[in-house]
């Protein structure tokens, strides 16, 4: 029900962006990605839903060989027709050919992953009862997914939110938070994968009326979140100029980068445990609670702060102040607050 309108506001990229005063060339071809990309979200879904069934059953090697699978792929086919090598006096479709292999690769994963899952674990899958979708059922898992889906969506625009204020700074401003951007989620890889790891164990351990065991498994999800990020947030502060150099070997972007570090490693710590914390409430099905931790911490706490001081103190004054000053005045706090807020109703919970 909700694929179709969803899908439908990626065809509109290119009249937003216009709307929002960017110039036609540029929106053009944020349209033609957004739209070729959009044609991979049914495979996406069928993924994401095949992999919680599986999931659910403490079955993980079909997905850990599709998603080898897929990004083996992703690689090949995208340094052949992006870039053009190794093949000779051809230097590939460059940006036009990365929406067309990324929305491959998701259906060749799906497929990998329904061929492993047909082969080896089919009599798992007792089929369609239409018996079973009830009303009451429906209002169940509705009160479930709606807030997550609206926490997991409030993470995206609160980070839009972001690299727009970045924008109006100024092109490096704009590189130096695409990055930071970028070290996040290959840091939430970690973190993300260890919390949905402990809350499968924990709704299971629930689920049989094992709490001391279940308590056990958000203990060491915490735990080992938190020592994850004391490395990681020690590494970056340490010499951060080596992962942005991944991305960039621009001196006065590496400065740049340099500079905002306290307050991104802040952020950074931060988000990712609270992603840690908030599994716990969601295993036990209180995933309004965690939308309205967010929603107050993170909203309130910050975005409204963030737009005043952004709008009154930063652009008037773009030139003389760092691009540290967004971080350290908007993200900190307001992932503080969403963190204390989730430890609380952790507490409690």
């Amino acid at each position: 029900m909700l694929f179709c309108p969803h899908e439908s506001t990626w065809f509109c990229t290119k009249e937003v962006w216009v709307v929002f005063g960017e110039n036609e060339k540029l929106a053009a071809a944020a349209g033609y990605f957004a739209a070729i990309t959009a044609l991979s979200i049914p495979a996406q879904i069928l993924f994401s839903q095949l992999s919680q069934f599986l999931f659910a059953q403490r079955i993980t090697k079909p997905q850990v060989l599709a998603s080898l699978f897929a990004l083996l792929f992703n690689l090949v086919f995208g340094v052949i027709f992006v870039l053009g090598f190794p093949i000779p006096n051809f230097a590939g479709f460059g940006f036009y050919a990365c929406p067309v292999v990324t929305s491959l690769v998701e259906y060749v994963n799906v497929l990998f992953l329904g061929y492993m899952f047909w082969k080896n674990h089919r009599n798992l899958w007792f089929g369609w009862k239409l018996n079973e979708i009830t009303r009451e059922r429906l209002a169940t898992y509705s009160k479930l997914y709606i807030p997550t889906a609206f926490s997991l969506a409030s993470d995206f625009w609160r980070m839009a939110f972001i690299g727009a204020m970045a924008a109006k700074i100024g092109a490096l401003e704009v590189a130096v938070f695409n990055t930071s951007y970028r070290i996040m989620w290959i840091t939430l890889t970690c973190t993300g994968a260890i919390s949905g790891a402990s809350g499968i164990k924990m709704g299971l351990r629930f689920g049989s009326g094992d709490y001391k065991s279940a308590k056990q498994a958000g203990d060491v999800c915490v735990g080992v979140c938190f020592t994850i990020m004391a490395i990681i947030g020690a590494l970056l502060l340490i010499d951060i100029r080596v992962f942005g150099r991944i991305f960039s070997n621009d001196d006065a972007f590496l400065d740049e980068l340099d500079e905002t570090k306290v307050p991104f490693v802040a952020t950074l710590v931060f988000m990712n445990l609270a992603v840690g914390l908030e599994t716990i409430p969601i295993s036990m099905g209180r995933t309004g609670e965690v939308f309205w931790i967010g929603f107050i911490g993170s909203w309130f706490g910050k975005f409204i702060k963030d737009a005043k001081i952004f709008f009154v103190i930063v652009l008037p004054n773009r030139n003389n102040l760092p691009f540290n000053f967004i971080w350290s005045t908007g993200q900190v706090p307001g992932k503080f607050t969403t963190d204390v807020k989730d430890d609380f109703c952790t507490s409690f919970a």
